[in-house]
């Protein structure tokens, strides 16, 4: 009876430091599972035979396993405390769930097993058949809801330990007064103050599971107006690119009216097409790069293009690019408008149109001026080029429009 005794220990302390292992260290350390098993087994046989209590046993146990565990991730978690009690509590319901299965299969009294050796026995192995189906089933869940994922931070564990550990307090109580059929004073008291804690325990982890769950409502909330105003100003900026886009190409078509106008001497048209520009010109400059340091250097340059009585069209058609903001790029792109507007004597009122736009797998950078320019791509022959840079075009469409290409990937 006492090796029998040892190998149901054993197997106990084993299951539980194995699946432990199994749980938080995904591997199978076969060398940590023994320690921890034969420090548990020595700890069980020592306070077994000086003590005599079961609830100081288990508890040390637990204790045990949760140092272990600690010691080995190398940081504190609840849940190297929590789940050490749980396989308890499951060790604790298989024995009372085998001693009553073994008192209706014999027909004998509970407290009575003890008397009858080859009861007793069946009783333990039906209890330990009882514990690995148990602990397989409560790893299959853990894995399932990846609950060791969880960070103490955002959940509350506090009331729930309270409540584990009083529930094991209970059903080894519990489990002891059926076992070996003693129901006096001392266990009544203890009982009724064990259940007095735990239900102010549940109570306590009934309003957490409550305020976690508002808390996951709040946060699944916020991200959907996060998401929603995120997508309402894509499409408003999508929009209003669309409306800006439409008010240059119809300004540009009124400027060649207007040009032709003037050649042509008829002045009606030219006043009433002069007025119509007047009101499309007044809105600004589209920001839909959504590449701030182009944006902003881009701008810049136009605002003194503007100035230098420059009719600037600009058309950004492009989404952010971490290329785009390369400033050994942006910097090159100023040079190549330098190289359309820098040397012009009569600025005042060309036509200057620059656009910016994904085609394929590269990005274009296009500039069309309303003069001709005697170049050739020697000319971009800058003292620092950017690596993006890929391939430069020259267009010389007629006598009166210049149109240079460069290819960015």
């Amino acid at each position: 009876m006492i090796v029998f005794d040892f190998l149901m220990t054993f197997f106990e302390d084993f299951i539980i430091s194995y699946f432990l292992m199994i749980i938080f260290s995904n591997t199978k350390r076969y060398s940590l599972i023994f320690f921890m098993t034969f420090i548990t087994l020595i700890e069980t046989f020592i306070l077994n035979n000086y003590f005599m209590n079961n609830e100081l046993l288990f508890f040390s146990l637990v204790i045990t396993w949760a140092i272990s565990l600690c010691f080995i991730k190398k940081r504190i978690h609840i849940l190297y405390l929590l789940l050490p009690c749980l396989m308890m509590g499951l060790l604790l319901i298989s024995n009372i769930s085998s001693f009553y299965l073994t008192s209706l299969i014999f027909k004998i009294k509970i407290n009575q097993i003890n008397f009858h050796q080859e009861l007793l026995i069946i009783a333990i192995i039906i209890s330990r058949c009882i514990f690995f189906l148990s602990i397989v089933w409560l790893t299959k869940i853990i894995e399932k809801l990846k609950i060791i994922e969880i960070n103490n931070k955002l959940f509350e564990f506090n009331s729930f330990s309270v409540f584990i550990i009083c529930l094991l307090s209970i059903l080894t109580t519990i489990g002891e007064s059926i076992v070996y059929g003693i129901f006096d004073y001392k266990i009544y008291v203890l009982l009724s103050l064990e259940f007095v804690i735990m239900c102010f325990a549940s109570v306590k982890l009934f309003l957490d599971i409550v305020k976690s769950y508002n808390q996951k409502l709040e946060i699944q909330s916020q991200l959907l107006q996060s998401n929603y105003t995120r997508k309402m100003y894509f499409e408003t900026n999508k929009l209003a690119y669309k409306l800006s886009e439409e008010k240059h190409n119809i300004y540009y078509i009124l400027k060649k009216i207007e040009n032709i106008a003037k050649s042509q001497n008829n002045f009606e048209i030219m006043n009433s097409i002069h007025n119509a520009l007047a009101k499309i010109y007044k809105t600004d400059i589209p920001y839909t790069s959504k590449n701030p340091v182009l944006d902003y250097i881009m701008t810049k340059k136009i605002c003194q293009l503007k100035s230098d009585k420059y009719d600037v069209i600009y058309i950004a058609n492009i989404d952010e690019d971490i290329i785009l903001n390369d400033h050994l790029l942006i910097k090159n792109l100023e040079e190549y408008i330098d190289i359309c507007t820098l040397n012009n004597p009569n600025k005042e009122n060309i036509n200057l149109v620059i656009k910016i736009y994904k085609k394929a797998e590269y990005i274009i950078f296009k500039i069309e001026i309303d003069l001709f320019l005697d170049i050739s791509t020697s000319i971009f022959l800058f003292d620092e080029k950017s690596t993006h840079i890929k391939k430069e075009m020259i267009d010389h469409q007629d006598d009166n429009k210049t149109i240079i290409k460069v290819l960015i990937q």
